[in-house]
């Protein structure tokens, strides 16, 4: 069937206790006498679950004759029922939204039918079908997945085409009155010309309509806000010169309003895009300690465990019953020891071995300490929090599969994390001393790659007002793809999240690691000044960009921590 507006305003229906807005000539495709086919298409193989969350699944239905989406909200909880009294349900706003962009010319799904499920008055189901758009898929999914594997030539010029009709598109949404609360990649469809022909060969559309305004053509203020939204999802997968694009294309889209200097606005938007990216990423980072669609928190007699979703049950049950089994059984693979930690390589699956992991345990030596442990976040909690905050803002460090904390009584002072084994990783010194058996003229190259990966992990560290006390280079993991160099971060329970990252601070990251590369004498001013540009080439606009101060800063200190440690006689790690 072509996916558009079927004629005639939606007909009542009421079946199985479930009130119905329905397109006509769509009722004997949605329903039988018992009401919607949603057992019989998921008994048949033909619908099945594509996001599920706390108060909202989104199934995608393959039909003989069609595809369908239907969103099923199930309401929790007194407050979210309540609200229905005074507000429209969620689908039943997302369908008149999506009637309203259709009538203001605004590409978007065909809402086929509506649907409530009251008990008492109160609404405890809604239910929202549209019809797929054919060959269509997320923006984010394009960027992330799709525009990588293209041929280089074809990739240049979807980079190049991608930022204007999309600045098109969000120039039209505001022209037409149109506000969306949750302007990001994944709320936005792409079908390129290889998939349907367009006027440009580029068809965007809006979806995920529950709290869209529709009014009088946005002001300034308002269309910024809105561009704010966006660019801080999508401005971090561009370039500055395809943002530059995409807003020179969006002026030239409304001439009715009238702004100053486009590059002092440009400047405006992008730190503004970043404030908003640094506020959205806070407000989200205790979703780790909650259970969710992707994390699991259990709680028992013996402590706490924290765990992503999906992990097999007997590693839950093994570290509720005893995390201190695996230790014994991955004594031969020890990783690393110290009067602090120990850290093994452990089989998650025993009977598979299939799925390795790095199990920490650690422990607080001082007696003090331990005491203070009692109303402190353990380390391995801070670890698991701090490992998903970081993933969540795209840098990179293993994921952190489980973390347990046992209580206080029965283990004072240690808790335990399991994060993902990277397959080939070595830390930084043993990727350096490698290198080093090398003659010079083979370890340029892998050195040229080493500078440039590292020096965008910390610039995207310190983009985010992330600092790490302990930035050594056993803290570093090097994994030496097939013609690509990957760097990671560990130990991140020594990463704090700052308001404002001063110059003075990241300055004392850099040198930590530069004190420690001095046990790399091979290593060349132009390899540290090729790290350090790569660096400051990914900090923010608002930061200082300057190498040359860079450079004499983390110096000066660099040889005030190798003092430090000579005074006490240690050797820098």
């Amino acid at each position: 069937m072509e996916a558009r507006m079927t004629s005639g305003s939606p007909q009542p229906l009421r079946l199985a206790g479930t009130v119905w807005q329905v397109q006509p000539g769509w009722e004997h495709v949605l329903f039988d006498q018992h009401g919607l086919r949603l057992a019989q298409w998921l008994a048949a193989g033909e619908a099945s679950p594509v996001k599920e969350g706390a108060g909202r699944v989104v199934y995608r239905v393959d039909l003989p004759e069609t595809q369908l989406y239907l969103k099923c909200y199930r309401l929790r909880g007194l407050r979210a029922t309540s609200r229905t009294l005074l507000l429209r349900s969620p689908a039943r706003r997302e369908h008149r939204a999506a009637c309203e962009l259709i009538q203001r010319s605004v590409p978007t799904s065909v809402p086929l039918a509506w649907g409530e499920r009251r008990t008492l008055g109160l609404a405890s189901e809604h239910f929202f079908v549209t019809q797929a758009i054919s060959g269509a898929i997320t923006l984010a999914d394009y960027v992330d997945n799709v525009l990588p594997r293209l041929a280089p030539q074809q990739q240049c010029r979807a980079r190049r085409e991608i930022p204007v009709a999309l600045a098109r598109f969000c120039a039209a949404l505001h022209q037409a009155g149109i506000y969306h609360h949750d302007l990001h990649l994944g709320n936005i469809l792409i079908r390129t010309a290889m998939d349907h022909g367009g006027a440009d060969g580029i068809e965007l559309y809006l979806i995920d309509l529950p709290r869209v305004r529709v009014g009088k053509p946005l002001d300034w203020p308002q269309s910024r806000h809105n561009l704010v939204m966006l660019h801080s999802d999508w401005g971090r997968h561009v370039s500055r010169t395809e943002r530059w694009r995409f807003w020179k294309a969006y002026l030239a889209a409304r001439p009715e309003l009238q702004l100053g200097d486009p590059r002092t606005l440009a400047a405006d938007l992008t730190a503004r895009s970043r404030c908003y990216a640094l506020r959205l990423a806070r407000s989200r980072d205790k979703r780790a300690l909650r259970t969710n669609r992707s994390f699991l928190v259990q709680r028992c007699q013996r402590g706490t465990l924290w765990s992503i979703q999906g992990l097999p049950p007997e590693v839950g049950e093994m570290l509720l019953a005893g995390p201190e089994a695996w230790l014994r059984l991955a004594g031969h693979r020890i990783v690393k020891l110290s009067h602090r930690s120990i850290v093994v390589r452990v089989d998650l699956t025993p009977s598979s071995g299939s799925c390795q992991a790095a199990f920490k345990r650690y422990r607080t030596p001082s007696l003090v300490k331990r005491l203070l442990s009692m109303v402190r976040e353990s380390r391995a909690c801070r670890a698991w929090r701090m490992g998903h905050a970081l993933l969540a803002r795209g840098i990179a460090t293993p994921r952190p599969l489980a973390a347990f904390e046992p209580r206080a009584p029965l283990a004072l002072g240690e808790s335990y994390l399991a994060a993902e084994w990277l397959p080939g990783a070595m830390n930084l010194h043993e990727y350096l001393w490698q290198l080093a058996q090398l003659p010079a003229a083979q370890r340029a190259q892998p050195c040229r790659l080493l500078a440039t990966a590292l020096g965008r992990l910390l610039a995207k560290l310190h983009w985010w007002n992330a600092s790490h006390a302990d930035l050594k280079a056993c803290n570093i993991l090097v994994v030496d793809g097939q013609g690509e160099l990957q760097t990671a971060l560990v130990d991140v329970e020594s990463v704090r999240f700052y308001r404002h990252l001063s110059l003075a601070r990241r300055a004392r990251d850099l040198a930590r690691l530069a004190a420690s590369l001095q046990a790399h004498p091979w290593i060349t001013r132009t390899d540290r000044l090729r790290f350090l540009r790569a660096y400051v080439g990914g900090l923010p606009a608002t930061a200082q960009r300057d190498w040359r101060n860079h450079w004499r800063l983390i110096r000066s200190l660099a040889s005030h921590i190798v003092w430090r440690f000579a005074r006490r006689g240690q050797i820098v790690a």
